[in-house]
């Protein structure tokens, strides 16, 4: 247990075969529980909330010891612990389920009159709400008919995922097909020698389809050939093991549905959330996505005359349209033309060792809090960082305040490792069964690339703000204070169930995206890697004119996705889904899916709890910018500590212990609105 004097070891120094065990041990524990309380309500004195009670305790304590067994396949330099990992991640949730299946637990709790505590009858809301998501008001036959589609679904989702981790893909390429790619990227890539066809030894280097790399080549590999291969490669990735196995996912979640009398998949996952309907979702999506139809098409007509000048300057062919690895190439060179913005200049302020330091720091001073590094700490590789974090509101200089959790970095890439940016509580905050607050634990999993001898790292203004972005979850799971790990910040790639809305997860850490765009935030952040110089003004004012270059097309992608899954998981013809991908593409976004290729194949979210909720990004951005007016109206600005404190305590702080648009009313003082949103797109 994670208590508030103790360093946890995260050494994951574990064969699969100790995992296998551990795994089995810590089930055996949980249903063991259930087994107990079943035991002690038999007594016709049992207290049933002491009962209710004492299940989350037994859930929270096996929340937190089940990251030993699943971690690892996100993180794991062992392919074959991994495997036995994503496996355990399975076992896991099948028992929870197994556990919200179990009839006489559920009626021990439902015959539960009303509580008198608030928090006590939202606990027991909650948990009613699950074993009826589970199936448990069905008849007999239909609930071992559930049980068993419900463990197909996790086989199916567990197995996508790990197609995805596992896949290694790597270019080669000569150093005149990266003309355009800044000398320090190069400098990062691995060489190696080859033999042409005459046998002439050459030099290539090689990439690999990691965002890092793969932004830098799309950005700024003059030829187009370049782009259009690795953009091939990425939207290729797993096609051929994960097409068939997303669209028997689909057909196996509308069996549930049904079976739970939903229309669909889409109203299943829906009737939790914020949003609550599917009509909501899509009258939601289009209200944003037809006004800015007129935008896009403007923008997209200024990225083709672009195109069309550059090929002229540069006697290349031109084919009069726009192709998916065009768009960030020409972005680019509008960035570098029309606004003075050259990328690989600006990352020169943002290495990305002085970056993170700038970022903790800012996080400290806003949130009134005190992060101090663990050099002892035992962890899976030795550029894993673990931070002790402390309370430091009103707590006098040279003092620390109560240590409210930990924070684990583990930020640059390794093979096998988790290919994108991800927050995972490693341990939630819950009081235990001797009545200890344990406090939580997090880990932030990311790929910058990292500094070597010849090459130092340097970040992207967009990379700055996805890392910030990202932290920002992690504050939000470090603020939370939870008497039960159902209250948790959690989300739904974790074999547990979680408290906090789908479409309410992404507000806390959007809103933060913020500070990203403040010019003075922008001054501290920034170190230039050779002369130490800060980021000069001319420069952050240009930075800050871009923020809304593209909009259109940005919002109108994302809205594609979001329609795309709903669409998917509203009872359609599965075998169309490659068709109704590149037919919304086309129509939504304006440019045509790259041919024989599926990104969705590739694509996380569908199979890590955003099924039918990738719409909640937007859903969350909308609230986000209403949550800033607080800042935006403060003289002090983004960097008003009073009101960063007062953001913590109610946005952050109790998790899932009250609805979400509660806690946003609290802070706002009013109901929220999209009223500042829509100003920021000015529709």
């Amino acid at each position: 247990m994670v208590l508030p004097d103790t360093i946890p070891n995260f050494s994951l120094n574990i064969t699969p075969q100790k995992l296998n065990a551990l795994t089995q041990e810590i089930i055996n524990s949980l249903q063991g529980a259930v087994q107990d309380i079943i035991e002690r309500s038999e007594n016709k004195n049992a207290n049933k909330l002491d009962l209710l009670k004492s299940w989350h305790k037994a859930e929270g304590l096996a929340a937190e010891q089940q990251t030993f067994c699943t971690l690892p396949s996100y993180v794991h330099f062992d392919s074959k612990v991994r495997e036995e990992s994503a496996l355990a991640k399975k076992k896991f949730k099948d028992a929870w389920n197994q556990c919200y299946s179990q009839e006489k637990l559920y009626n021990i709790f439902k015959s539960m009159g009303p509580l008198s505590n608030p928090l006590d009858q939202r606990l027991l809301d909650k948990t009613l709400l699950l074993f009826r998501r589970n199936g448990l008001d069905l008849p007999k036959d239909k609930q071992e008919l559930f049980q068993k589609v419900q463990l197909k679904i996790t086989e199916l989702e567990n197995k996508f995922i790990q197609n995805i981790n596992e896949s290694v893909v790597t270019l080669s390429f000569t150093l005149p097909e990266l003309e355009g790619c800044s000398q320090n990227f190069i400098n990062g890539l691995t060489k190696k020698i080859v033999k042409d066809t005459d046998g002439k030894e050459q030099t290539k280097y090689i990439v690999n389809l990691k965002p890092p790399e793969l932004k830098a080549l799309l950005q700024n590999a003059d030829m187009e050939s370049t782009r259009k291969t690795v953009l091939t490669a990425s939207h290729s990735r797993c096609k051929e093991e994960n097409l068939p196995l997303f669209k028997e996912i689909l057909k196996t979640r509308q069996k549930l549905a049904e079976l739970l009398n939903y229309d669909h998949h889409a109203s299943f996952m829906l009737s939790q959330n914020m949003c609550k309907n599917l009509e909501n979702a899509n009258q939601f999506l289009y209200s944003i996505l037809n006004p800015l139809k007129p935008m896009l098409h403007q923008e997209l007509e200024k990225l083709l005359e672009i195109k069309k000048k550059t090929c002229e300057k540069h006697h290349w062919p031109f084919d009069q349209k726009l192709h998916l690895w065009d768009i960030n190439y020409y972005e680019q060179l509008m960035k570098d033309e029309e606004y003075s913005v050259d990328d690989e200049k600006i990352s020169g302020y943002f290495p990305v060792e002085n970056v993170i330091t700038g970022i903790l720091d800012l996080y400290q001073e806003i949130l009134h809090l005190k992060f101090e590094r663990i050099e002892t700490a035992e962890l899976w590789h030795k550029d894993v960082m673990m931070y002790a974090v402390y309370n430091n509101h009103n707590i006098p200089e040279g003092q620390k305040g109560e240590k409210i959790g930990y924070m684990v970095l583990d930020i640059f890439p390794r093979d096998g490792k988790y290919s994108h940016q991800c927050v995972m509580p490693l341990a939630p905050s819950y009081i235990d069964d001797k009545n200890q607050q344990n406090i939580p634990v997090v880990v932030i999993i990311g790929n910058l690339t990292k500094s070597t001898k010849d090459s130092v790292s340097l970040l992207k203004h967009s990379e700055v703000r996805t890392f910030f972005h990202e932290f920002g979850h992690v504050m939000h799971a470090l603020c939370t204070k939870s008497n039960y790990s159902r209250f948790s910040w959690s989300w739904t790639a974790i074999p547990y169930p979680v408290g906090i809305e789908m479409d309410a997860l992404e507000v806390p850490s959007q809103m933060f995206e913020n500070w990203i765009w403040d010019a003075k935030v922008l001054k501290r952040l920034s170190c230039h890697y050779e002369t130490k110089e800060k980021l000069p003004d001319d420069l952050i004012n240009a930075i800050c004119k871009t923020r809304h270059i593209n909009d259109a097309y940005k919002y109108s992608r994302q809205i594609f996705m979001s329609l795309f899954d709903l669409k998917v998981h509203s009872n359609i013809d599965v075998e169309t889904i490659s068709m109704i991908w590149e037919k919304m593409q086309k129509e939504y976004t304006g440019i045509e899916t790259i041919p024989n290729t599926a990104f969705l194949c590739s694509w996380y979210h569908l199979s890590m709890g955003y099924d039918a909720g990738y719409y909640s990004y937007l859903w969350s951005e909308v609230y986000s910018h209403d949550l800033y007016t607080m800042f935006a109206k403060s003289p002090k600005g983004c960097m008003d500590t009073d009101l960063g404190y007062d953001y913590r305590k109610k946005i952050l702080e109790p998790g899932a212990n009250d609805d979400f648009i509660v806690l946003m009313e609290k802070f706002l003082g009013r109901p929220p609105n999209n009223k500042a949103f829509l100003n920021y797109l000015n529709i």
